[in-house]
């Protein structure tokens, strides 16, 4: 059953060990992932080393097209949210959305999608921004941030609970949690 599995960057490397990986919004950014490369700690990369087959899906079309001349990734640009229309039609052991799900205007939409990549036992794994962490809202508290953080792209925050109960409306099941700042 899909599971969500917010974790840090070693334990979502350590799931992908030996399976399949389809990987959304692999590119993370496209003014980080040149820098990310050259540091040796871009995800995407990180789990090429350690998975059986790893798939990229970004909106960022120029730096996919980048990416897959530059370092032969199988990878596709797409909108999560039209999954449907991207005509890759395999199925996956691991799907990670990491730091994606806050962007997206319509994230049912997205996890609809993402269903028909999935085996009965696919792991999903989502990773969220928590804006009520502790460290955050002692920069708050502190006055060092004026208000919540705020990347211009994000359209909403979730907690544990909602994400949860979003993630039960679409289906999905055998939910765990984990965090980290």
């Amino acid at each position: 059953m899909p599971m969500l599995v917010p974790d840090r960057k070693e334990k979502i490397v350590e799931l992908c060990t030996n399976k399949s990986v389809l990987h959304l919004g692999f590119i993370q950014h496209s003014h980080l992932y040149e820098k990310l490369i050259a540091d040796k700690n871009w995800l995407h990369e990180k789990i090429n080393i350690v998975s059986s087959n790893l798939v990229g899906i970004d909106y960022l079309g120029d730096d996919v097209d980048i990416i897959r001349a530059q370092y032969n990734y199988e990878c596709y640009y797409g909108d999560v949210t039209k999954l449907n229309r991207l005509g890759l039609d395999k199925k996956f052991d691991v799907i990670i959305c990491g730091e994606l799900i806050e962007h997206v205007e319509n994230a049912g939409l997205m996890l609809d999608g993402i269903k028909k990549f999935m085996y009965p036992n696919s792991i999903l794994i989502i990773t969220t921004p928590n804006p009520w962490s502790r460290s955050r809202t002692k920069l708050i508290s502190d006055g060092v941030l004026e208000d919540e953080w705020l990347n211009k792209e994000h359209t909403c925050w979730y907690s544990f609970g909602t994400l949860k109960q979003l993630l039960a409306r679409k289906g999905f099941s055998e939910f765990k949690y984990g965090y980290y700042n």
